[in-house]
C-alpha cells in the first residue's frame, strides 16, 4: 500500500522519531506537548506502511480509552482523509486497516481481551502514571502487556508509553529514568535499548501558546504541584505533609514584576556551599505605598568557587551599583579555612574579589536557629505587604513549596540527592529576611 502522508504535519521535535528502533520508547512531558498526537500519527503511518503491524493501545481501564486514544485515532483518520483505508469498529473500539494490520484497544481491566489478541507487535500505554480518568499502570500491568509482544524472527517489537511526570516516586522513574539528559530532550535510561523523550507544550506550534499559558498560569495559582507537572514538565512531588514555609501562596508571592531595576539598591544573600553555591539578588525599598521586597534573580553555581561567583556577579551588574550594594548570608563564611587562599575566610575572599568594604557586609554573629527561623520567615510571608519572587527563580520557589520540617520544626535535610532536602536558596532567604526585615516585623532590631 502506498499512501503519502506529509510529514510536515508532524511536530518537528517528534518527526525524527517516526522510525526509532528502540524496544522501549517513552514520551514524557507537559500537557499540550503533542506526545499522544505523535503516537497516533506514527501508528497510522506504520499500519499503512509496515508488512505486519498489530498494535494494542491500552489504558488502565477500557472505558477510559473511549474519549482518549480511540477518539484521537478517529479524529486523525477523518482529518487525514483515511476513511477508505481504516475501518472503525465502535463496539469494540478497534480499528482495522485494509491491508490486514490492526489497532486494537484493551484496558488492563480486560485481561481476557489482552490474551485473545494474537501476536501483537506493538503496545502503546497511554497515561502510564495515571490521570483524573484513569489510575496509574502498575509494574505488573506493564509486564503483562510487555510479555504479550511476540512475532517472527527479525520483526520489530516495541512498547510505547506516554505520560506526564506526575509522581517522582513511581516505579517507572525507579526502573527506567536516570535524570541524566544526553541532549535537550533525550534522557539516558537505566535500561538498554530504551528511548526516553521529554517534550514541552512551548514547542507545539499547533496550539495557541498565549492562551495555553494563561490557562496554566491559573493552575499555578491554585495548585503549584500541578503547574510543576503539566506546565514545567518536572517530576511531581507527593503532597508536603509539613511544609517548612506554610504561608507561601503562588499567586501572592510570585510575580513577573519582580524585576531587576538599575536605579535601585542591590541586596545580596550568600550561602557558602558546594553544588549549588547560591546567591539571591533582590531590591528592598519603602515608598508611599509601603515596604517592598522583590527577589528578582538566583545565581546557582555547581561548584563552590568564590572566584567564579565574583565573575558571575560582576557580569550581571554595573560597578557603580555594586559599590552601593548590601550583603548578608552565611555567618560560617567568616571562619578561616586552611583550604582557601592565604587561609582567608570565604567572606574575606568574596569581599576582596568584589571590592566590598566591610561596612556593607551585614551578617549576624551566628546563623539563626532553624526552627526559630521557620516561625519568623513564615510570619514575614503572611504579613509582608509586597514580598515577591520572579517566576524564573525555580530553585528558590521549589524549595519554598516543597521543603519539609520534622516534628521539631527543623529542616528535613537527610538526602542531598533530593532537591527539596537541600534548602540552599532557602537558607539565603532565611539570612536575608533575618538581616533586612526583622526590624519591620519584630520589636527587636538585628544585632551585628
Amino acid at each position: 500500500m502506498v499512501v503519502e502522508i506529509d510529514e510536515a504535519l508532524i511536530l518537528p521535535h517528534f518527526r525524527q522519531y517516526l522510525d526509532s528502533k528502540e524496544t522501549y520508547q517513552f514520551f514524557v512531558g507537559t500537557a499540550g506537548s503533542g506526545k499522544s498526537h505523535f503516537i497516533v500519527e506514527r501508528a497510522l503511518i506504520m499500519a499503512m506502511r509496515e508488512e505486519r503491524f498489530r498494535l494494542i493501545f491500552a489504558r488502565k481501564t477500557h472505558e477510559s480509552i473511549k474519549d482518549s486514544q480511540f477518539q484521537l485515532f478517529k479524529d486523525y483518520i477523518r482529518a487525514w482523509g483515511l476513511e477508505s483505508i481504516f475501518k472503525v469498529k465502535e463496539q469494540g473500539m478497534d480499528i482495522h486497516c485494509v491491508n490486514g494490520n490492526m489497532l486494537l484497544s484493551s484496558g488492563l481491566d480486560n485481561e481476557e481481551k489482552i490474551k485473545s489478541i494474537a501476536d501483537p507487535t506493538h503496545v502503546w500505554i497511554e497515561e502510564m502514571l495515571g490521570d483524573k480518568k484513569s489510575a496509574a499502570i502498575t509494574r505488573d500491568d506493564f509486564n503483562q502487556l510487555d510479555i504479550r509482544l511476540r512475532g517472527k524472527k527479525g520483526e520489530r517489537l516495541q512498547t510505547w508509553g506516554t505520560y506526564n511526570p506526575v509522581n517522582e516516586k513511581s516505579w517507572i522513574k525507579e526502573d527506567f529514568h536516570t535524570d541524566i539528559m544526553e541532549s535537550e530532550c533525550i534522557e539516558k535510561s537505566k535500561v538498554d535499548n530504551c528511548l526516553i523523550h521529554w517534550s514541552n507544550y512551548r514547542k507545539n506550534t499547533f496550539i495557541d501558546i498565549d492562551a495555553y499559558n494563561e490557562k496554566l498560569d491559573r493552575i499555578a495559582k491554585s495548585n503549584p504541584n500541578t503547574y510543576r507537572i503539566y506546565a514545567l514538565g518536572q517530576w511531581g512531588k507527593p503532597d508536603v505533609q509539613r511544609p517548612f514555609i506554610s504561608n507561601f501562596e503562588y499567586d501572592k508571592h510570585v510575580s513577573e514584576f519582580a524585576l531587576y531595576q538599575p536605579n535601585r539598591q542591590l541586596y545580596f544573600s550568600i550561602d557558602f556551599n558546594i553544588d549549588p553555591f547560591v546567591c539571591l539578588c533582590s531590591h528592598q525599598w519603602t515608598d508611599s505605598k509601603g515596604l517592598h521586597k522583590h527577589f528578582f534573580k538566583e545565581i546557582c553555581l555547581q561548584t563552590g568557587s568564590i572566584d567564579e561567583m565574583c565573575r558571575k556577579i560582576q557580569s550581571l551588574f554595573p560597578p557603580m551599583q555594586l559599590d552601593s550594594a548590601l550583603w548578608t548570608g552565611d555567618a560560617t563564611g567568616h571562619k578561616r579555612d586552611l583550604l582557601t587562599k592565604n587561609n582567608m575566610s570565604a567572606w574575606l575572599l568574596l569581599m576582596k574579589g568584589l571590592r566590598i568594604p566591610p561596612k556593607r557586609v551585614k551578617t549576624p554573629r551566628s546563623n539563626p536557629i532553624v526552627k526559630d527561623s521557620r516561625t519568623f520567615v513564615d510570619y514575614v510571608f503572611s504579613q509582608h505587604p509586597d514580598l515577591k519572587f520572579h517566576p524564573d527563580m525555580k530553585l528558590t520557589i521549589n524549595e519554598i513549596q516543597f521543603t519539609e520540617a520534622d516534628e521539631e520544626g527543623n529542616l528535613v535535610k537527610k538526602d542531598r540527592n533530593k532537591v527539596e532536602q537541600r534548602f540552599d536558596a532557602g537558607d539565603c532567604l532565611r539570612y536575608d529576611l533575618h538581616t533586612w526585615s526583622k526590624q519591620y516585623f519584630t520589636n527587636k532590631s538585628t544585632k551585628f
